[in-house]
C-alpha cells in the first residue's frame, strides 16, 4: 500500500465517521492540554511507527518487483523449452 492510499484511506475514515473524529481531536488536544509530556510521547511513538511502516512499504515494493521479474523468467523460460521440444519432434 503506498503512503497516498493510506491517507485517502484515515481521510475517508474520519469524513465519514466524524463524531469519532471529533471525540477523537477532542481526547488530544485534552492531553495536549493536561499532559503535554505524555501526548509529545504518544505523538513521537506514532511517527516513528508510521516511519517504520513507510520503509517497510519500500521493501514490499521491492519484493513484489522481484517476484514479478521471476514469474517473467520462468514464464520465459518454460516457453522456451516448449518451443525447443518442438523441434525435437
Amino acid at each position: 500500500m503506498i503512503l497516498q492510499q493510506l491517507v485517502d484511506l484515515v481521510t475517508r475514515f474520519l469524513t465519514e465517521n466524524q463524531y469519532l473524529a471529533l471525540a477523537l481531536i477532542a481526547g488530544l488536544g485534552l492531553l495536549l492540554w493536561k499532559k503535554p509530556a505524555v501526548f509529545f510521547k504518544l505523538a513521537g511513538i506514532a511517527a516513528v511507527i508510521a516511519a517504520g511502516l513507510y520503509v517497510l512499504s519500500f521493501f514490499d515494493q521491492a519484493v513484489e518487483t522481484g517476484v514479478v521479474k521471476k514469474k517473467e523468467i520462468t514464464v520465459e523460460r518454460a516457453e522456451h523449452l516448449n518451443r525447443k521440444n518442438e523441434y525435437l519432434y
